[in-house]
């Protein structure tokens, strides 16, 4: 059975519901994606001309769609990319850089970014 964005973010709340560092980390990452596919989605329906298209130089699929939606020049589409950029690079720490801690905090601010993003692109 397929997962939605809303099931991902769900995991991710009940991950950041632990202590265990490996549970906050993967709570991050779940955060990150739900916001991810939820801004993916946003976009085809939204801005279909915009997604048809392949942004040179933004990279991989995920600054790709951090390209396209700061390409509706609007405050709620750029505010959201902004937040999904930040969001990425907490994803980035916790996925890579295990040298680096990740709190319960951490974890709980990444849910809450997810949120909002999902709420601004509803």
């Amino acid at each position: 059975m397929p997962s939605s964005p809303q099931e991902l973010l769900s995991a991710a709340e009940g991950l950041a519901a632990e202590s265990a560092e490996p549970l906050l980390r993967a709570a991050v990452s779940r955060a990150y994606y739900s916001a991810y596919h939820y801004g993916s989605v946003a976009v085809q329906n939204e801005l279909p001309l915009i997604n048809a298209l392949i942004v040179k130089g933004a990279g991989g699929s995920h600054e790709q769609l951090i390209a396209k939606m700061l390409m509706a020049k609007t405050p709620r589409w750029t505010g959201a990319a902004y937040q999904l950029r930040e969001l990425k690079s907490e994803r980035v720490t916790a996925d890579y850089r295990l040298d680096s801690e990740v709190t319960q905090a951490a974890a709980l601010e990444a849910i809450e970014s997810a949120k909002v993003i999902f709420k601004t692109l509803a």
